[in-house]
């Protein structure tokens, strides 16, 4: 069994969404080891019939894809999930500039 120090959770602030449609995922970086880290996306419960059982795994009561991305070290890791995060800005700021048009869903 790993230890959880291997492990850190990253779960984005609802204050930096809390008017936006589109939420971004909360993540988990596992250290492998020195130089090897992997980045693993939660599935939320609503999730989970679209991912097949083995990609799964359960920490802390909550789902996560079994890896999405490996990086050289944590601090990679957290540039990522703070990257993906800023995408996740920019398309409720895409969404909202279109003001709810049926373009938005084209």
């Amino acid at each position: 069994m790993r230890n959880e120090k291997d492990f850190k959770v990253m779960n984005f602030t609802e204050a930096d969404y809390k008017h936006n449609d589109i939420k971004p995922s909360n993540y988990l970086i596992e250290r492998v080891d020195s130089y090897n880290y992997v980045l693993h996306r939660e599935v939320t419960r609503s999730e989970l019939t679209d991912y097949d059982q083995d990609r799964l795994f359960l920490f802390q009561n909550r789902y996560y894809l079994s890896c999405i991305k490996h990086t050289p070290d944590q601090h990679t890791a957290e540039l990522v999930v703070i990257g993906y995060w800023e995408a996740m800005k920019q398309l409720n700021r895409m969404k909202r500039s279109l003001g709810g048009s049926g373009r938005w869903n084209r």
